[in-house]
């Protein structure tokens, strides 16, 4: 078990949750990356694989043999109130927000591909 000394030197055990998990399948020298994460304001677990999401019956779905990282957030720092997302959301600017919406992704990704070599 984990501890550490509060204010008065007091050893105090931390309590750890897991809050999401990053996988890989395949090898050493290619692969694909899988993540499944806690919706910490509705309690749900989702498995997100590219462009699918899909939804999961708990941590322990969560957590399979092609784990690569663990997430954890000590409990007693987790805030009580939920986050206001739309207080801390970025808007882009607005000519990004056209080439956005006037361009699919995928032209995008190739023009990007292309241009770096």
């Amino acid at each position: 078990m984990l501890s550490h000394a509060d204010a008065k030197g007091k050893h105090v055990a931390l309590t750890y949750d897991l809050i999401a998990v990053s996988n890989h399948y395949g090898s050493l020298s290619g692969g694909h990356y899988t993540a499944c994460a806690l919706n910490q304001e509705t309690g749900n677990w989702y498995d997100f694989n590219d462009s699918h999401v899909s939804q999961l019956s708990g941590p322990e779905a969560a957590v399979s043999s092609a784990a690569y990282v663990l997430y954890y957030v000590r409990r007693d720092i987790v805030p009580e109130n939920p986050i206001d997302y739309d207080a801390i959301r970025i808007e882009l600017p607005p000519e990004l927000q056209v080439a956005i919406k006037e361009q699919p992704v995928e032209p995008i990704l190739e023009k990007q591909i292309t241009t770096s070599n």
